[in-house]
């Protein structure tokens, strides 16, 4: 819908729930607007042509009532579990992390304007559409893009880690921002306004949608860091300095660290 007939149901819709809206002025604005030419009138049969006036100008209130509902309406998608997967009205696939929530317009969708509204953690598959950039904006960061997988994460500094495609990733809007490419890592400091790029990409970053760690000669110290954080422990091993390379389920911490171990030759202890 054109932004001067969302500006014209606004004052409809406002005045309609003051009382104030005069139905013969509505109708006489909207079709003037419209290119629509009024009916003649008769001189008999008034009492018919003002009781059909009265018809019309009902149905169209109405529709105009709802349209600036539908344009207004907003849709919030929460994830109370672990992670929930969400599909999106242009087919994007959204997996949030637990206590992470979308919002978006759905009407915005229709009208191909796909901008959501993230808080938490997010994961997007978005869906090309080279005509309609797809836009995530959160508290402290702003993401455009065409179609990619990339996450989002508020740390509570917004940091991207992007997977397939390229993304503009920015403060706000309309600040000076930085473009990455696939492998590639952002974060926004607190205070700063323009991101830091971290060329290395972290491949953990989706442990929690794909179910696996993944290490190719990683540093054990760097192992360690990484699943410590996804379980919220601290570990301590023997000979830090040793590389690991292979693939590890994360259903079953105890299972990693003796695989890790006897892999190594090494002792690990929880700090």
């Amino acid at each position: 819908m054109p932004e001067n007939e969302n500006k014209h149901l606004d004052f409809v819709v406002k005045h309609y729930r003051e009382g104030k809206l005069d139905t013969r002025k509505a109708i006489s604005k909207f079709n003037a607007e419209h290119g629509i030419a009024p009916a003649p009138m008769k001189r008999n049969g008034r009492g018919w042509i003002y009781f059909a006036s009265g018809i019309a100008a009902a149905v169209l209130l109405g529709v105009m009532i709802r349209f600036a509902l539908l344009a207004t309406a907003e849709v919030t998608l929460v994830a109370n579990g672990p992670k929930e997967v969400f599909l999106l009205p242009d087919s994007t696939r959204v997996t949030l992390a637990q206590g992470g929530t979308l919002s978006y317009k759905e009407w915005g969708f229709k009208r191909g304007s796909r901008r959501v509204n993230l808080t938490g953690k997010g994961y997007f598959e978005v869906t090309k559409d080279a005509g309609h950039p797809f836009e995530v904006s959160t508290e402290n960061s702003f993401v455009r893009v065409l179609g990619t997988r990339f996450l989002l994460e508020i740390l509570p500094v917004a940091k991207v880690s992007l997977y397939e495609g390229k993304v503009h990733f920015a403060r706000t809007e309309n600040l000076e921002g930085v473009v990455l490419t696939e492998g590639m890592t952002a974060l926004i400091p607190i205070g700063a306004i323009k991101p830091k790029v971290e060329h290395k990409g972290n491949p953990n970053g989706i442990a929690w949608i794909r179910g696996t760690f993944v290490f190719e000669d990683t540093p054990l110290k760097e192992v360690l860091l990484t699943i410590g954080n996804y379980y919220g422990v601290s570990f301590g091993a023997t000979d830090m300095k040793k590389r690991l390379s292979g693939e590890f389920s994360t259903e079953d911490l105890d299972l990693i660290i003796e695989l890790i171990e006897s892999a190594l030759d090494v002792k690990i202890v929880k700090m």
